[in-house]
């Protein structure tokens, strides 16, 4: 099954065995009870860009998100 979001498909995970790729900044972003988290190597290059407006602060919930996203970009 494919799923335009990855938050769709791990709340699809309801048998156990049942398996789904997902990006790993979802996992930081929400925890998954009773989900193991599994990397794979080599991991899959990605890109990502963020913008925002210059004129307006970051929201605290948007600066989380960055901290995130730099950290995996390491």
């Amino acid at each position: 099954m494919t799923v335009p979001y990855s938050i769709s498909a791990a709340h699809l995970l309801v048998e156990p065995g049942d398996v789904t790729l997902i990006g790993s900044l979802l996992t930081q972003a929400q925890r998954f009870d009773g989900l193991a988290q599994l990397s794979l190597k080599p991991q899959i290059p990605t890109t990502i860009c963020l913008m925002t407006m210059r004129s307006r602060p970051l929201s605290r919930l948007a600066a989380r998100f960055v901290e995130i996203v730099r950290k995996q970009q390491l």
